[in-house]
């Protein structure tokens, strides 16, 4: 069984050959360790501004409030199948729930209770272009049906299987976009497209950051060297629930022209870390940029949020699909601020190993 673990030492010289640190190097336990002055192989803290090793503590904390965690997916495919062995060792439950139990939940919403939602959304937005009121009083009932789902089953977080419950079939009655979104600006996570190790990784960055994440296809320009996020939404309260918020516009939905998207229009010049925690490899893919470009407002194609990022492209392209990951291996989770280096701790508390996709490695002969 793999407990977290922090070890913790005065900061003296010699440390890589200290007992102490000798007696955790089994690997019974993940540990993290960051030396001062000096490289070694264990891990633990041993640093020489005490606030480091408070921090250490805050994000083995978080860490621990991963596990109990409980996944509401509303789909009606097995997809905790695959997942279901990794997400339990972590501790964390999946709940699935069909999409008739949530259309009969969304069937007893009043407008009233879906009206403040519907004139939030409305009010807050830069614009609206090309949805109809009926969509986003729609998104707002489907918002409350969520909600009162998530509360049922103790969720603290929401996957829905939008694509094939919404554009092909219509079992749900709206897109979830505006939920998810609302969820994230919240202080909840919510997550497209029933993906259970993106939800992960948003439960992950909820608990140790406090700030919202959101999942896209991203899409690599080498011409500009940059990687563009994209999806049919984002949150537009990036730097958590009580910062400012960024300007957002309701759209359709590009593959459809039905419902209601959202294109968030992003902080610019911020650093941005990208990632996915991996169940069921146990691995941590991640990479890191800054903020360039919200792409063309007026741009119809493909997904509606689509942030730019200054990286190293080419290095992301070569690794892609690389290192291990098995289901929506082509999704990844971004967060604004600088958290590379509190991730990768946190995956090696977790126990998992981490992949750096932005690095250039030499290819074997």
């Amino acid at each position: 069984m793999h407990v977290p673990l922090l070890l913790f030492s005065r900061e003296v010289l010699g440390l890589c050959n200290h007992p102490t640190a000798h007696a955790h190097t089994d690997r019974s336990h993940p540990i993290i360790y960051k030396p001062t002055y000096f490289e070694t192989a264990e891990e633990g803290v041993a640093p020489s501004n005490f606030s480091d090793a408070l921090h250490a503590i805050s994000l083995l904390v978080g860490v621990l409030r991963v596990k109990g965690s409980v996944i509401l997916d509303v789909t009606d495919r097995d997809v905790a199948k695959g997942w279901a062995d990794g997400l339990s060792s972590l501790g964390v439950t999946v709940k699935l729930v069909p999409s008739g139990e949530a259309a009969q939940e969304f069937g007893g919403v009043s407008d009233d209770e879906a009206r403040p939602f519907y004139e939030k959304w409305v009010g807050g937005a830069y614009a609206l272009k090309r949805v109809k009121e009926e969509d986003i009083m729609r998104s707002a009932k489907l918002h409350v049906a969520l909600m009162k789902l998530a509360k049922k089953y103790g969720a603290d977080a929401v996957a829905v299987d939008c694509w094939p419950l919404v554009a092909e079939s219509e079992r749900l009655p709206a897109y979830p976009c505006l939920s998810l979104t609302e969820m994230d600006n919240e202080g909840m996570v919510g997550t497209c497209e029933a993906d259970l190790g993106a939800a992960l990784t948003q439960l992950v960055i909820r608990r140790l950051m406090d700030r919202p994440s959101f999942t896209s296809d991203p899409v690599i320009d080498t011409s500009k060297n940059e990687i563009v996020y994209a999806h049919c939404r984002g949150p537009w309260k990036v730097f958590g629930k009580n910062g400012p918020s960024n300007p957002y516009v309701l759209r359709d939905h590009d593959e459809t022209q039905k419902g209601v998207a959202v294109q968030s229009l992003m902080p610019l010049g911020e650093k941005v870390t990208t990632c996915r925690f991996c169940p069921e490899t146990k691995t941590l893919l991640i990479h890191s940029g800054v903020a360039v470009e919200n792409i063309n407002i007026e741009n119809e194609r493909a997904c509606r949020t689509k942030l730019g990022v200054k990286t190293d492209a080419y290095a992301i392209m070569e690794n892609y699909y690389r290192f291990p990951c098995t289901y929506y291996c082509w999704h990844r989770v971004t967060v604004y601020g600088d958290y590379r280096r509190d991730l990768e701790d946190a995956a090696a508390l977790l126990g998992f190993k981490v992949y750096e996709e932005d690095i250039k490695y030499r290819m074997n002969a």
